[in-house]
């Protein structure tokens, strides 16, 4: 098996963990016909991303070097199969999934999410997590005692907060990639989306008076006071660093890089039905732009195909 780029995907052992992400998705949200395993309520937008000039020390990647390329963004929080209200606790992370399209007709996706890292360090364990955690399951105390970028994860969707809105999340795409300038140079780093807006979750019992679909009602009216903006950095890792492990956390005084600036400015008028048309994948990579040794990209690129068929084919 290849990636998108044609890059050698290796052989993971248990290649059913892959099935078991989603069957463990749908014990623990509910399997609808038709709709996603994880991040199934999601609102779609479109607008441009603008490069930074200082993209190119790093990538020669075309959309990273274009000026300005036209997008598809949906946002989304974390629960699959049937609805529930934005507010709920179990909406963590929320989900931002963005599509660079290029002018010669190549794509390309950036997935992420608003909590900075992972229930583990490959596919096997997300599986043994979400088992841990689902109806019937035996119960995450036990599990999280010994799995302590599990109990991280947690703690960090417990603390997160409701979000005031889509616009106003950090977003990390949890793993890191290679990157090769137009001179040869290579590195290794890992995606930050900043908002514009700054940082605001809300306070105090507001999130209980919150309409089910308050999300996408606030970006409907933000949007009418201007475009929804995003600055994308590039965090570059230094030898020594761990690259394979999601969870491993780089010292912040890594060098960032700034690759540009994402500008949502509409919502897809029917936006229910322009996502059932959307596969954003993690590995549909772009020249200048290659996999890392991060065993999870591999999980990712496998499971993400298998809950697009279960959707298409309505289970």
């Amino acid at each position: 098996m290849t990636t998108t780029l044609g890059q050698p995907a290796p052989e993971i052992d248990h290649a059913d963990a892959y099935e078991r992400v989603i069957d463990n998705l749908d014990a623990n949200f509910g399997a609808a016909p038709t709709r996603r395993a994880a991040h199934a309520k999601g609102v779609v937008l479109t607008g441009t991303f603008h490069a930074s000039p200082e993209a190119a020390s790093v990538t020669r990647a075309p959309h990273l070097n274009a000026g300005r390329v036209p997008v598809v963004a949906r946002f989304s929080s974390f629960p699959g199969g049937l609805a529930h209200p934005d507010a709920a606790p179990e909406c963590n992370p929320r989900g931002l999934a963005v599509q660079f399209r290029l002018d010669d007709g190549s794509t390309t996706d950036l997935l992420a999410h608003s909590i900075n890292g992972f229930p583990g360090r490959v596919v096997e364990d997300f599986v043994d997590f979400l088992a841990a955690i689902a109806p019937g399951g035996a119960g995450p105390e036990a599990y999280l005692a010994t799995h302590p970028a599990a109990a991280a994860f947690v703690h960090a969707i417990q603390t997160h907060g409701v979000p005031a809105s889509f616009a106003t999340l950090s977003y990390f795409p949890v793993n890191a990639f290679c990157f090769q300038a137009a001179d040869g140079t290579e590195s290794i780093g890992r995606y930050i989306w900043t908002p514009v807006a700054g940082h605001h979750v809300l306070e105090g019992n507001e999130a209980a008076v919150m309409s089910d679909d308050f999300l996408t009602d606030e970006l409907r009216t933000r949007l009418t006071r201007g475009v929804i903006s995003f600055v994308l950095e590039l965090q570059v890792a230094e030898p020594g660093d761990v690259t394979d492990d999601a969870n491993a956390q780089w010292p912040s005084d890594r060098r960032r890089v700034e690759l540009g600036t994402l500008h949502l400015t509409h919502l897809v008028p029917d936006s229910v039905y322009a996502e059932q048309g959307l596969f954003f994948d993690p590995v549909r990579l772009i020249d200048g732009i290659t996999l890392s040794d991060d065993p999870l990209l591999v999980g990712r690129t496998r499971a993400y195909p298998l809950s697009l068929a279960r959707r298409h084919s309505g289970g």
